[in-house]
């Protein structure tokens, strides 16, 4: 007999999540945003950086997910190297819901949660890849 999947979280499940741990937060509530420059209006009103998140994967199967500030060039072609992944493609919208139980434009807060699949992140405490600066 299979577990069946667990539903997606929502926004009062991270919420608590955050809250458990201490973490203040404050949410703007808006739309999703696919791409960088639609949100820039909601993004002047917000203080610190904005990020934008590409969920990744390998010829082999394994999923990524990079985060990286909006205004950051990622060069899709150097990027396996950088983080020792095979040729990269862009992960459906059915992948995404599968792995992270999110839908596109909200893809970052489903790391909150435990997965049946493993999602690669780039250590934040390794060498940046070698990316050009932002613009």
């Amino acid at each position: 007999m299979t577990t069946p999947e667990p539903m997606p979280k929502t926004a009062d499940d991270l919420f608590a999540l955050l809250d458990a741990h201490g973490i203040a937060h404050h949410t703007y509530r808006h739309p999703p945003v696919f791409r960088v420059d639609e949100g820039a209006e909601i993004k002047a009103a917000m203080p610190g950086g904005h990020t934008k998140n590409l969920f990744l994967m390998d010829h082999k199967g394994q999923l990524w997910l990079i985060s990286a500030l909006g205004d950051a060039r990622i060069d899709l072609k150097s990027l396996p190297a950088a983080i020792g992944s095979g040729r990269l493609s862009f992960g459906s919208e059915a992948r995404l819901y599968a792995a992270l139980g999110v839908r596109p434009g909200s893809c970052s807060t489903g790391l909150c949660w435990p997965t049946k699949r493993s999602i690669s992140t780039p250590s934040p405490t390794t060498p940046p890849p070698p990316f050009p600066a932002p613009d």
